[in-house]
């Protein structure tokens, strides 16, 4: 049997850690424990702060642009149909000053597949 779900906007919660600001959740699956998938968006003008990941990250943009930057703290430019990836404990941010939805995959044995084609 096909299950349907809603992801909108209406089941999102503001993130409110980090000095995070016009940001928001939505969890999809999972727990922290075993690692999780969640629905991102950045609002125009809002930024997720600084944070270290749990695991392997991959934030992937499905709509959208904006900068993200990890450890060394340098900003690099993302837009839809592009990704980023963090190692477990790495530090990093994300802003939007025209608004971003991302799809965010964390886990202990994540990887980007071959597949992908690395831009940096």
């Amino acid at each position: 049997i096909t299950q349907l779900y809603s992801f909108d906007i209406k089941t999102t919660r503001p993130i409110n850690q980090f000095e995070s600001i016009n940001a928001s959740i939505t969890h999809l699956t999972g727990t922290i424990d075993e690692g999780f998938v969640v629905c991102i968006r950045v609002e125009p003008n809002g930024i997720i702060g600084r944070h270290p990941t749990v695991y392997n990250q991959l934030f992937l943009v499905v709509e959208g642009e904006g900068q993200v930057s990890g450890g060394d703290g340098v900003w690099h430019d993302i837009s839809v149909w592009q990704a980023a990836f963090w190692s477990p404990g790495e530090s990093h941010e994300t802003r939007s000053k025209t608004g971003l939805t991302a799809i965010v995959i964390e886990g202990a044995e994540l990887q980007p597949q071959s597949r992908m084609k690395r831009i940096d």
